[in-house]
């Protein structure tokens, strides 16, 4: 049989409708007695179609097909040749048909099909079909070019051409007869003949009419040509020789032509030929129509036919480059075929120039380009009719894919999965938009096909490539690695189950990582509701693809239908697996990913994969039922893991879905079965891992407890050595943890809160005496493993010791909630406190602290430096552990005076060293951690700073704890919301002068009262920290209201400055306890802050920015007068300001102050939160791309309204507070913006003499001096000039204010200004001398006076710099004999500064000035 590579369903179907030969001669014998055509025989048929299924891919047909046919000349240059015979030809189709013509065509019709002579079946253009197996045989030339176009039989139409026809579609659907795609543009998800519904055989005619019009019309300017275009005449004879060559004539002449000619020679002669090309389309499109247009212009009378002509002509440009398109796919048959096919449309114009990909070196560049042309061809060929071509396109497609998504985890690996690898909005410009669309629609075309092998492999290349797309765009904390072993123990949420050895998912809610959406979910239709609508239009399924990339679990359940997809694809494979056969490794892990990643996305969708009656019960029996294999394995672990991880991400959604019969109770027996076993390999041990982490989950709900007894049992053969060998034997200890911890939870509930279980299940009470035995064996193995512990083994070691610790605080816990000594042992104090002494003589705490208190002090997680910190991550988890076991299980047992010295000792010791390594200030790129991470150092943290709370640290080392715990309190995240509020409970540790229990009690209310949600949320943390009886392992509770835009659901986190966030908070009205009552509670609330800051200041300051914790301490100026006339808090502000501004800053200059205030200004503002909000409603833009301009003019109008309040409550009271002046002086420093400065000179006008500060000394006088000056005489010390708008500001203000003194801190500072503006004009610039004889005209005689003499001072004095210049300034202000007023009345007379002899005075001075020059 034939090859039918490259047919459409269609034309399959027509030739499996024909009968075979011997049956047409039989039926051919009856033609003409019947009216009716017979029916094919259906053995037939079916056996036709059974010889064509049984072809695999790429087989090779029984036998080779060898015919002769003449090559198609659609779109062949050769059609220039003969136009006069074309036209004749095109004309006389276009004339009517009589109606008795067509009568006699009626009748002739049943001899039509068939053919009548020889020349008819030479003359006939069959598509000729392109494969290896159908040899061409050279078709004879045709000598009688000269036979009138008349005398030419008419040829017949194919049943393909009859069919088109009878649809309104085209003629000609693609060239060579492949009809690859039936006009349809890649991607663009249109159905066959969509393009060609509106269109007849009399619209074709007619443009094949004006086409040969217009080809004769450009033959004729060729032979009408001038000189200046022969070259053209020369380009179009060239063409035409071309389209008489054979293909090798012509290849043999381009290695000619390559071996003459220079690259860059035959680079310049395609560009200019495919510009010359593309001119002359253009003029033979142009010149007939308008040609075309005129004519019926003339003919009709109007223009009214001009617009229909032009969408004519549109028409049949896009359909020519369709048909390209189909051209060049028609001929792909091989993945090397899509690089040539798309290379061609390029330089055809009839495809875009990709981008690069984010995930490629930029170094391999054409790597990354031969994978971006390979990706978008595979995309055009998923839309293909050919079965063939879609496959070739899903498999090179789902290759790329899975090797992007190893680039990626390589590229998350080593940032340490920090969130700033987050490049998804980059990396969506690499892949082709419709995508997504093109792999959803692949999964129904596959169901269809999946009962053959091609099907199959289609289906699974489909699925793999869901998963390998929703992992790369999915938010990096919602990516579910179902296969672990494929990247090693790294992503830090599986170290959080398996190392670390916790069950809290960390994961953030959907809602705080994805953009919102406007796209509404598909309703249920009333056909097949597990099919995605392939048939939408263009613009949906673009609108779907790109919510797809934004937010993938999202569309894939809102619109894909992609759950009952997966149904129906578990029940086919369903099927196949009892009919024998088996699923492929990558199918099933790809089924368990999306599954999981859909459940991380949305918890009601963990709900419905559960409850989902296609889903779950398959894959559990199939994943969990013993399968021998030829190993000898009971358990396939290439299915059991991926399944046990989709199941314990399904359970920490919620206990409803953990408590369902069907998957997780009727899975116990399997569970069971899988922890007797002995491992034989890491894969194995790695399954028992994950069957008890899922245990564990269930028991954290209180489930599974009728099961307790039996696995007990099961573990007592893995936990009789406790060696850090035995892996295994780590995670029964710490299962048998989470037992004790559900024992006293049930202990310490009533009976009402105790209905899931039942009451005489006696297995939780009981737990404790199964367990006795194994606990003895942590007290008297554990000192034994500390002697044997080495360098080498030390990670082993502690992550074994803290799964002992856990246990035995676990179990210490649980006894004392027991009311009878009979039920539960009790454990040997004295045996604990021998282990804590072990390990305190040990070196294994050191290391522990060390590792997990290495961040601490760090206000914030931008600030840690990962490149510095050589410790993998799964040993940072242990050590957290280690801590965190530790310091439980000596908070039961050592807090007495004789060990709590000795811990207290050690702990001191390390996080003085902490300090000291993290004291300085570091200003980072913003790489921010993992929130799994983040949670284990918080948790360590937590638990040391619980033990030093229960203790008491006393007064040595109090300040060093309260900045570890305000430190701590700015990292914590959403879930820690339980820590938070132990930590502001501490009284002692907040004690500062007796006043922050309101300070206290304003951040417990803000976590408990403040609204219904965080009360919630405070209630789940704690259940998740202290053990309690669980709703949900997520950190954020099941809110039983709707979120409310006007309050913030959650409290956490706080922030970096979270304390100083105080100082810059509104002061609401005091209604619920009176106004009096309101400042009262208010007074008290600042003045804690500050007796806090004060005290970190003095003895540990807080890693935040001197321009930071300057804006909010100037936010206190803003308080109502009651607060700011409290003495505590005039005293403290006063103090804080000069620890902060009262010496030199410490930052490299005081650019950055100035700069780290605005922006936190600006942060702080309405204007910050208005554009937070304007980028997050629109997706589309990366906020990264915004121009800096817009930036900083948000900034300056911030700043300036800031400074707008600040001057508006100083001349209402604050001008009486010496603090308020000095914060207003910082406004004249010089590296803000001129427009500030000069607005707080112009609003503080009238009371500029209030900017000096009474009794203030010399030095801090100098100090404010120096501060606002840039430096001294630029010729000495390189200092650039100042602004003239500076300038002139000090300028009119002296001009205007008249109640300044020379002692006034403002004349001073205008003073300083202006004599070294003038000493500096007067060195470099007559210009500048010029302009400052103007800026003084106005000025008093005693101003322009104190300005000359002070610049001749500074031009005597040969250092220049602005230390000795703003000396010189003081000296001369503070000196009253060289006040003007005190010279004698020929110097006044001199030195009048009067209109009417500046320009003498101003001789003088410059003479004077000059003098100290000559000297």
């Amino acid at each position: 049989m034939a090859n039918t590579e490259g047919l459409t369903d269609e034309v399959v179907s027509s030739m499996l409708a024909m009968p075979s030969p011997d049956e047409e001669r039989q039926l051919h014998s009856r033609k003409h007695a019947a009216d009716n055509h017979p029916r094919f025989p259906q053995r037939a048929l079916a056996r036709r179609e059974e010889m064509m299924e049984s072809l695999g891919e790429g087989e090779m047909p029984a036998a080779r097909v060898i015919r002769a046919s003449r090559a198609p000349k659609i779109h062949s240059s050769a059609a220039l040749k003969n136009k006069t015979q074309n036209i004749d030809i095109k004309e006389q189709s276009i004339t009517p048909t009589p109606p008795a013509e067509i009568m006699e065509r009626t009748q002739q019709k049943g001899d039509s099909d068939r053919p009548t002579d020889s020349v008819a079946n030479k003359n006939s253009h069959r598509p000729v079909i392109i494969s290896d197996s159908i040899r061409e045989r050279p078709a004879e030339p045709n000598n009688n070019k000269s036979t009138s176009a008349t005398a030419q039989p008419k040829k017949r139409e194919s049943r393909f051409k009859q069919r088109q026809l009878k649809k309104g579609g085209s003629t000609n659907p693609t060239v060579g007869g492949f009809p690859s795609l039936d006009f349809a543009p890649v991607g663009s998800l249109t159905r066959k003949g969509r393009m060609a519904q509106g269109q007849d055989s009399s619209s074709t005619v007619t443009s094949q009419m004006s086409s040969a019009q217009s080809t004769t019309q450009y033959s004729t300017k060729i032979n009408q040509s001038t000189s200046p275009q022969r070259a053209n005449d020369i380009g179009n004879v060239n063409e035409s020789m071309l389209a008489n060559m054979s293909i090798d004539e012509i290849r043999d002449g381009v290695e000619e032509v390559k071996s003459i000619l220079s690259a860059e020679s035959i680079a310049f002669l395609r560009n200019r030929a495919k510009q010359k090309r593309n001119d002359q389309v253009t003029q033979q499109k142009d010149v007939p129509a308008r040609e075309k247009i005129t004519a019926q212009n003339n003919d009709v009378g109007g223009p009214s036919l001009t617009k229909e002509i032009e969408l004519e002509l549109e028409e049949k440009k896009v359909r020519k480059g369709k048909e390209k398109v189909a051209e060049l796919l028609s001929k792909i048959r091989t993945p090397e075929d899509m690089d040539l096919a798309y290379n061609e449309a390029i330089e055809l114009g009839l495809a875009p120039s990709l981008p690069t990909s984010s995930l490629e070196s930029t170094n391999d560049k054409n790597s990354t380009d031969e994978r971006n042309c390979t990706l978008h061809t595979a995309t055009s060929l998923l839309r293909s009719t050919s079965f063939r071509q879609r496959l070739l396109g899903a498999r090179s497609v789902c290759n790329i894919l899975e090797e992007d998504v190893k680039a990626m985890l390589i590229e998350r690996q080593r940032s340490c999965f920090s969130i700033s690898t987050d490049d998804r909005m980059s990396l969506q410009k690499s892949y082709p938009p419709l995508l997504p669309v093109a792999i959803r629609c692949i999964l129904d075309e596959s169901l269809a096909l999946a009962h053959t092998s091609s099907g199959m492999a289609l289906l699974s290349q489909g699925l793999r490539s869901i998963h390998c797309l929703m992992k790369l765009f999915v938010h990096p904390y919602h990516v579910v690695n179902v296969n672990p072993s494929s990247i090693g123990l790294y992503d830090p949420f599986e170290l959080y189950a398996t190392s670390f050895m916790s069950d809290i998912s960390h994961v953030p809610s959907g809602a705080e990582l994805y953009p919102p959406t406007t796209i509404t979910p598909i309703e249920k239709s009333g056909t097949n509701g597990s099919c995605y609508r392939a048939d939408s239009s263009a613009a949906s399924a673009e609108s779907d693809a790109k919510v797809f990339y934004n937010d993938p679990p999202w569309i894939l359940l809102s619109r894909m239908r992609i759950l009952p997809c997966l149904s129906d694809v578990i029940a086919f494979l369903s099927k196949d697996v009892s009919s024998g056969g088996r699923i492929q490794v990558a199918t099933l892990q790809s089924i368990c990913g999306i599954l999981a990643m859909l459940a991380v996305r949305l918890p009601g969708a963990a709900l419905a994969i559960a409850n989902h009656k296609g889903l779950l019960p398959f894959l559990a029996s199939y994943c969990l039922s013993p399968r021998p294999d030829e190993s000898g394995a009971l358990f396939d672990t290439q299915n059991v893991l991926p399944f046990l991880i989709l199941l314990c991400t399904l359970a920490r959604q919620s206990k409803d879905v953990a408590g369902l019969d069907m998957p997780f109770d009727s899975i116990m027996p399997h569970l069971q079965g899988i922890l007797c076993l002995q491992t034989d390999n890491e894969n194995e041990l790695e399954v028992q891992i994950w069957s008890l982490v899922l245990l564990r989950i269930l028991v954290r709900y209180g489930l599974a407890i009728e099961h307790v007894q039996s696995l007990i049992s099961i573990a007592a053969p893995h936990v009789a050595v406790q060696k850090p060998q035995n892996t295994i034997c780590v995670h029964f200890l710490s299962f048998f943890a989470d037992i004790c911890d559900a024992s006293n939870v049930i202990q310490s509930q009533s009976g009402s809160q105790l209905s899931s279980i039942p009451e005489q299940d006696n297995s939780l009470p009981m737990s404790a005496v199964w367990l006795s035995s194994s606990v003895k064996s942590c007290t008297t193995s554990l000192p034994a493993l500390l002697r044997d512990c080495s360098s080498d083994d030390r990670d082993s070691v502690l992550k074994m010791a803290s799964s002992q610790l856990r246990f035995l605080s676990s179990f210490a816990t649980a006894a004392k909630q027991s009311t009878t000594t009979a039920s539960v042992p009790i454990l040997s104090k004295e045996s604990c406190r021998s282990v804590i002494e072990g390990i305190l003589e040990s070196d294994l705490l050191k290391h522990a602290l060390e590792t997990s208190l290495g961040w601490s002090y760090r206000a914030s997680w931008l600030e840690v430096d990962d490149e510095s910190r050589a410790i993998a991550l799964e040993n940072e988890a242990i050590a957290c552990a280690f801590v965190i076991s530790f310091m439980d299980l000596a908070a039961n047992f050592a807090t007495d005076n004789v060990i709590a010295p000795k811990l207290l000792v050690a702990v001191l010791s390390v996080l003085n060293n902490v300090k000291s390594q993290n004291g300085e200030l570091a200003h980072t790129n913003g790489n921010n951690v993992h929130v799994a991470r983040q949670s284990w150092f918080v948790e360590a943290e937590y638990s040391v700073l619980k033990y030093l709370s229960d203790i008491g640290a006393g007064e040595n080392g109090r300040s060093l704890i309260l900045a570890f715990a305000v430190t701590l309190v700015g990292r914590m995240n959403v879930g820690h919301e339980a820590l938070a509020y132990f930590v502001f409970g501490q009284q002692d540790l907040f004690r500062v002068n007796g006043c922050t229990d309101l300070f206290r009690s304003l951040f417990l209310g803000e976590l408990s009262v403040a609204s219904r949600d965080r009360k919630e949320q405070l209630e789940h943390s704690a259940k998740l920290f202290n053990k309690g009886p669980l709703n949900s392992l997520r950190c954020t509770a099941d809110f039983s209201t709707a979120a409310n835009a006007r309050q913030e659901r959650f409290f956490l986190p706080v922030g970096t400055t979270w304390i100083w966030n105080v100082l810059s908070s509104t002061i609401t009205s005091g209604e619920a306890y009176g106004e009096d009552q309101g400042i009262k509670n208010a007074t008290g609330i600042v003045a804690g802050a500050l007796s806090l800051l004060m005290q970190l200041e003095v003895s540990c300051p807080l890693q935040v920015n001197t321009g930071t914790k300057l804006y909010h301490l100037c936010n206190v100026c803003l308080f109502p007068e009651e607060i700011l006339r409290d003495d505590t808090i005039a005293a403290s502000l006063s103090l804080l300001f000069s620890q902060l501004c009262g010496v030199p800053s410490k930052e490299s200059n005081d650019f950055v102050v100035v700069r780290d205030f605005i922006q936190e200004c600006f942060q702080h503002s309405r204007l910050s939160r208005a554009k937070k909000a304007t980028d997050d409603e629109a997706t589309d833009t990366d906020p990264s791309l915004a121009t800096e301009k817009l930036l900083l003019d948000d900034e300056m109008r911030a700043l300036d309204d800031f400074v707008g309040d600040l001057c508006e409550s100083f001349i209402e009271y604050g001008g009486q507070y010496v603090f308020c002046a000095r914060f207003m002086r910082f406004f004249f420093r010089h590296d803000f913006p001129t427009k500030i400065t000069k607005s707080v000179a112009e609003k503080l006008l009238p009371i500029l003499n209030l900017l000096s500060v009474e009794d203030e000394t010399r030095d801090s006088l100098q100090l404010s001096l120096l501060q606002s000056m840039k430096g001294g005489l630029p010729s000495m010390d390189s200092s650039s000039r100042d602004s003239s708008a500076l300038l002139d500001i000090f300028a009119a203000a002296l001009k205007k204010v008249n109640k300044l003194n020379r002692q006034d801190y403002f004349y001073m500072l205008s003073i300083s200004f202006l004599s070294r503006n003038m000493a500096s004009s007067f060195q470099r610039c007559e210009c500048g001398l010029e302009a400052m004889k103007k800026r003084l005209s106005g000025v008093t005689s005693a101003i322009f006076y104190d300005v000359v003499l002070t610049s001749k001072q500074l031009l005597c004095d040969k250092s220049g710099t602005k230390e000795s210049m703003v000396g010189r300034v003081i000296e001369r202000c503070l000196d009253y004999s060289a006040n003007f007023q005190m010279q004698d009345k020929e110097t006044q007379k001199l030195w009048q500064w009067t209109p009417s002899n500046e320009s003498a005075t101003w001789k003088m001075a410059l003479d004077l000035l000059d003098c100290v020059k000559d000297d």
